[in-house]
């Protein structure tokens, strides 16, 4: 059930109406029974969607002559699909009966020094200032009765097991392919048998995000911050409240549990801000991020470009894809299967993009600046994207009373890469840095590298010191009495000592601060997708951070020199621009169908390897299900026409058929390209019209016109102040531009949201 579609918008209004006719104290079983029904319907239509795409990509197989591997192996993963979408909500039911066990344990766990409590953020000062932020302690937990339950013996081995348990259960149903594939390389380089299967098993709809919750209220239970719930099923609401389960936000169980489990009198006032949240997440998703993403699609997947160096290629496409037929590639763009409305037309015309892309003989690259415009283009889609996903989630969710924490604080108004992060996907690097950053800079590891880092560069400095009777350390007056010249009195060797050792010390933190870091930004990597490419942008975020820090003194130097006041209006638009640069820098290499394909990106916008056949790598993909038999044919034979059908499939994974989608005057989607007459052709080659593209830009000039309002307080407060008539107009422009210009229609399936995948 996507949630842009109008079954869900019925859902929602039934459930809206069910909780506040209810009596108060049961309103949380209202939400309880919305969320389970939302929950099942997604699995129900995932499996159904991932075992169609099975079937057709095994037609597609046996269409590109490669039948005989791919065509079988994709058949047996669809037979075995269709049968186990019931496993998905035993799945989450497992994991949250984990954590309810990990949770009355914890009660009473009495983590030892140095273990797991020990890692507790509570106080936990952080090197660098306000750029992490801190988290405020929670008070005891009375476990008396779960002392007695649980006999008080290895309670801290229960919770631990109970974490990574459910680190395991992630790792395993999201990111096997990751480890499957490189089992491969490994073997086929030692000359043994390539053969390891993948594991065609579907993800819970939301498992990457109620996972990391259910961690987390283990941690805070265990480290005093909370207390256990003894309600499995309020429990099981905590993980599974329905408008969290597709992109989160994070939340943690003490802040939203009052409120889930409280109930809430309706407050028109508030209902009204939801809806116009929602609203205003709708304009961002449907006005902006689809107009985005064929952009997006025209530059990285080389759609329009393909189209345009082979005009046979987008009618070879269309044909092949209404053979493959609706739903052929759904589950390729699922990831692990986690997005909504898996076998729609979309899908018929992504696997008609993805052949024309392949079918396009010697088929053209976008190269120089459209290729920088791809990337820009990606940052704002994905900005748009997933910001209009939280807002409407968010809007949805103020619907019932319920205030969710927010994702995004106008991130384009940062002036460091460091504080771009703390504004952008809020919740997750909050949940990181309490739950991987802090434990790790307060573990016995990170102690005896400190300690480590910290006597050898303090006695470094103290010989070097000793050695060199004009350095700055060996002062030759101390308390104003005259020494010999290199013979520092025993107060000056004293004061050398202490200066060294802080040295030294500050030096030890320094390094355990960044070892945190590249921790911290490997996890995030790693969380986005089980492939090169993400594991490369979160290292290479981290590298750039880190960077800034350790130069941070150097532009200072430098601005003192030049006279440039930092403070200065023109001085901060030039750190904005420059953040954002890096940001685009960085996330380029997300988009990109595989690491290698990245680089070769980043090789053509300075004109090298400009042609050549776009066949995705499939080390830097995310393969689960029903694709990742599609692949193993793929992998398992040198055969031209193999490698092609796996090229073919996974050409599908971002999304093709977006270069071709074109809007018509009654909102329609022309299947097909608009005669892309040339690379020369800007607009062709992006492939938006005109008009869309002037949309684009006002929309865009909208966006970021309401953040600069937003940087300096609530925009819907602000217009709540105005006279009704102007509330009323400016309400209305948002509505009618979400109606008449926002991308859907008969035959258009809007792009899933970015982040369902992950």
């Amino acid at each position: 059930m996507s949630i842009i579609s109008l079954p869900f918008f019925v859902f929602v209004a039934v459930v809206l109406l069910l909780y506040y006719i209810v009596p108060m104290r049961v309103r949380w079983c209202v939400l309880l029974a919305a969320s389970a029904v939302f929950f099942v319907l997604n699995s129900m239509s995932a499996g159904a969607g991932a075992a169609a795409g099975a079937g057709a990509a095994a037609g597609a197989g046996a269409a590109a002559g490669a039948g005989g591997i791919a065509g079988a192996g994709a058949a047996a993963v669809a037979s075995g699909i269709a049968g186990i979408a019931w496993q998905l909500p035993l799945i989450f039911l497992c994991q949250v009966a984990l954590a309810y066990v990990g949770g009355l344990a914890a009660g009473d766990a009495g983590l030892p020094a140095g273990g797991l409590a020990a890692a507790s953020p509570s106080g936990q000062v952080q090197p660098g200032g306000n750029d992490v932020p801190q988290r405020a302690g929670g008070g005891g937990v009375d476990a008396s009765h779960v002392s007695a339950r649980w006999g008080g013996r290895n309670k801290h081995l229960i919770v631990t097991a109970v974490i990574l348990l459910e680190i395991a259960a992630l790792i395993i149903w999201k990111e096997n392919s990751f480890f499957t594939i490189n089992a491969r390389l490994v073997r086929g380089m030692l000359g043994l048998s390539a053969d390891a299967a993948y594991w065609g098993w579907l993800a819970p709809i939301g498992m990457s995000y109620y996972t990391l919750m259910l961690v987390g209220y283990v941690a805070d239970v265990a480290w005093g911050e909370g207390k256990p719930q003894e309600n499995f099923l309020k429990l099981m609401l905590f993980a599974g409240y329905f408008p969290q389960m597709v992109s989160g936000p994070f939340t943690r169980y003490a802040e939203i549990s009052p409120q889930l489990y409280g109930g809430h009198r309706f407050d028109g006032r508030e209902f009204c801000f939801g809806v116009q949240r929602f609203f205003w997440g709708l304009f961002k998703k449907l006005v902006l991020a689809e107009r985005l993403a064929v952009v997006v699609a025209a530059v990285y997947d080389g759609g329009a470009w393909a189209g345009a160096a082979s005009g046979s290629g987008a009618a070879v496409g269309a044909g092949t894809g209404a053979a493959v037929g609706a739903g052929a590639l759904a589950a390729m763009r699922l990831g692990a299967v986690t997005v909504y409305g898996a076998g729609t037309a979309g899908a018929g015309t992504a696997a008609a993009a993805g052949v024309a892309a392949l079918a396009g003989a010697g088929g053209g690259y976008a190269t120089g600046a459209a290729v920088l415009v791809g990337f820009a283009a990606y940052a704002l889609q994905l900005y748009t994207d997933f910001g209009g996903c939280m807002d409407m989630l968010i809007g949805i969710s103020q619907m019932f009373g319920i205030r969710l924490p927010e994702n995004f604080r106008t991130p384009f108004a940062s002036t460091s890469l460091s504080e771009f992060w703390r504004r952008w996907h809020i919740t997750l690097g909050l949940w990181l840095k309490d739950y991987v950053l802090f434990p790790f800079q307060r573990s016995r590891f990170a102690g005896w590298v400190r300690a480590r880092i910290s006597h050898r560069v303090g006695l470094r400095l103290l010989k070097a010191s000793q050695a060199r009777p004009g350095n700055y350390l060996s002062a030759t007056f101390v308390n104003g009495t005259q020494n010999e010249p290199g013979q520092p009195t025993d107060a000056a060797r004293k004061q050398l000592e202490r200066m060294a050792h802080r040295q030294g010390e500050k030096a030890g933190n320094r390094i355990v601060t960044y070892l945190g870091l590249s921790l911290l930004w490997f996890s995030i990597g790693f969380w986005h997708g089980g492939s090169y490419k993400f594991i490369f942008w979160g290292l290479l975020t981290f590298v750039f951070i880190a960077g800034g820090m350790l130069l941070d003194p150097v532009f200072r130097k430098m601005a003192q020199v030049l006279h440039v006041s930092t403070t200065s209006r023109g001085f901060r638009l030039f750190s904005k621009v420059r953040t954002a640069a890096l940001f685009i820098v960085s996330l380029s290499f997300q988009r990109a169908q595989s690491l290698p394909e990245g680089l070769r990106m980043w090789g053509r916008v300075f004109g090298a390897g400009a042609g050549g056949a776009n066949v995705a790598n499939p080390i830097g993909t995310k393969l689960t299900g029903a694709a990742a038999a599609v692949v193993t044919a793929g992998l398992q034979g040198a055969m031209p026409a193999t490698q092609t059908a796996a090229g073919v499939v996974m050409q599908g994974v971002g999304g093709l058929g977006n270069a071709l989608w074109q809007r018509t005057s009654n909102m329609d989607i022309a299947v097909g390209m608009q005669g892309v007459g040339s690379v020369g052709n800007a607009l062709a080659g992006f492939g938006l019209e005109g008009k869309d593209l002037l949309v684009l830009v006002c929309g865009l000039a909208v966006l970021f016109i309401v953040s600069h309002v937003q940087s300096h307080g609530s925009v819907r407060e602000a217009i709540s102040r105005k006279p009704w008539p102007l509330r009323g107009l400016l309400w209305a422009a948002l509505v009618v531009a979400v109606v008449v210009f926002g991308m859907y229609g008969r035959g258009y399936d809007p792009g899933s949201f970015i982040y369902g995948g992950y």
